[in-house]
């Protein structure tokens, strides 16, 4: 029932989180977010060790947290397309901003974290804007 899930250690290379996004899917589907070098670092793992290591990271806060039965690496970071890039709130960004960039244009149609009110900046805002 929380859609964020810290995991807390001794240094900031090892602090991540998950996020929940079954309010947003409907589904059991939970998604890690290291940072830093953290994520570059698995980035460079297999995609069978990048999961690995982050159920293990899971399991540290959910000691009977079940075995994922699916699991899907990106490679964020080094995507040519975004470099590890995403959307933020700039500071003194228009109140109505979400609403001008969802405006479609004739029948082009508008989706992703940037045109999300409730969740903006997120997997889970673009993913509920595109449905």
């Amino acid at each position: 029932n929380v859609e964020f899930l810290g995991v807390v250690a001794e240094t900031s290379y090892s602090c991540s989180y998950f996020l929940n996004l079954h309010k947003a899917t409907g589904h059991s589907v939970l998604v890690y977010m290291p940072s830093g070098q953290l994520a570059r670092d698995i980035e460079k793992m297999s995609d069978e060790a990048a999961a690995n290591f982050a159920f293990m990271q899971l399991k540290k806060i959910l000691p009977d947290a079940s075995t994922p039965i699916q699991h899907l690496v990106s490679r964020w970071g080094s995507e040519v397309n975004t470099l590890g890039s995403y959307s933020y709130d700039a500071v003194g960004k228009p109140h109505d901003l979400y609403e001008r960039l969802r405006i479609p244009v004739d029948n082009l149609f508008f989706a992703g974290e940037a045109t999300s009110m409730s969740y903006p900046g997120s997997v889970h805002g673009a993913f509920s804007t595109g449905l």
